[in-house]
């Protein structure tokens, strides 16, 4: 009896497994950048990025995802890296997204976008499908391979919160560099703010909590919205429908709170 009953635990086990890989597995690039998807250049910079079989390969960074655990949407992994000589563990959640997967680890979030998926002009006539989720201190969207988030994660040392962060092309720009958004919500509400650059693959951050943002301005225009539009010298560069903002949000502030 317990010798059946620990080959049904093995095979759970394993099924579990494939439903994981099923919804993961496959080849990435970051969802603000247009890196290679050539399979024998997974890892290196500017190359594929890969979960396959129960392995997380990033830019010279390699993990096995080892105690998968349903969290929410996605799958906290318990993950064994090693990266420049060094092993270490480390708690890895990764989301299947409609193009591709989130990727949460040290407190961050990423987002990859699947190889075979073509990217989508962020200037559309109507907005692309989608539905903002909440997770972790964060309140977040992705569409047509551009997401926005706003997180409890303060800016700098002296700031409080919220922080905002936007993944869309720019194909000129420059880490540490400053550039200027302007925020629209459906044509009534629109401000500029800075934004900047973390990298490619990690798009531009601002800090918010500069501006009365938690009852009026931006974030009361997000959570009441249809459609918000980020705007470069004139030009909307992405466009984020706010189906599912104010409940998102509003856990957000709860938290932040």
């Amino acid at each position: 009896m317990i010798k059946a009953q620990a080959i049904l635990a093995f095979i759970a086990m394993v099924v579990s497994g494939g439903a994981y890989a099923q919804n993961i597995d496959g080849l990435y690039q970051p969802s603000a950048a247009n890196w290679s998807c050539s399979p024998d250049q997974v890892g290196l910079d500017g190359g594929a990025l890969a979960i396959q079989n129960g392995i997380f390969e990033g830019v010279e960074n390699r993990c096995d995802l080892t105690n998968p655990q349903s969290s929410g949407r996605g799958t906290e992994f318990t993950a064994v890296c090693s990266a420049e000589g060094t092993t270490y563990e480390q708690q890895m959640t990764i989301t299947p997204t409609a193009n591709g997967v989130s990727i949460q680890r040290d407190g961050f979030t990423s987002y990859w976008k699947r190889c075979e998926s073509a990217p989508a002009s962020a200037n559309t006539a109507s907005p692309p499908q989608g539905s903002w989720g909440y997770d972790n201190g964060t309140a977040f969207i992705v569409a047509a391979n551009n997401s926005f988030e706003l997180s409890c994660e303060p800016y700098s040392a002296s700031s409080t919160y919220p922080t905002a962060r936007l993944s869309a092309p720019c194909p000129t720009c420059f880490p540490m560099e400053t550039s200027t958004y302007t925020l629209r919500v459906d044509g009534r509400f629109s401000k500029d703010y800075e934004f900047e650059r973390v990298s490619n693959a990690e798009g531009s951050i601002s800090g918010l909590d500069y501006y009365p943002l938690w009852n009026e301005g931006l974030v009361t225009a997000l959570m009441a919205g249809s459609v918000l539009e980020v705007i470069e010298q004139g030009n909307v560069i992405a466009t984020f429908p706010l189906a599912g903002s104010s409940r998102a949000i509003d856990q957000l502030r709860q938290r932040c709170n």
